[in-house]
């Protein structure tokens, strides 16, 4: 199985709802909110999708979307270069 894992080199800034994470190889900004915010602070660590789901189920009701949507913001990630799929 698949694990995700912020990549060292970005850093982030919380403003107004959201936050702002800034790739400090490429200069690029990339804004994230809501439930988007909460992925990326499990993924500080390396974790996989299902644990993903688990601790956000925890604070959510659990969907049907709630996976593809996980995944969405994952491959959002993974295609701006702000984190490691292992």
């Amino acid at each position: 199985m698949k694990r995700y894992k912020r990549k060292e080199n970005i850093v982030s800034r919380k403003e107004n709802n959201g936050v702002v994470l800034f790739n400090t190889s490429t200069g690029e900004p990339f804004y994230i909110e809501g439930a988007a915010i909460e992925i990326w602070d499990i993924i500080e660590n390396e974790n996989d999708i299902s644990t993903i789901k688990k601790i956000l189920s925890k604070k959510y009701e659990e969907t049907q979307a709630m996976e593809s949507d996980i995944m969405s913001f994952l491959n959002e990630c993974d295609n701006e270069g702000l984190i490691n799929v292992l």
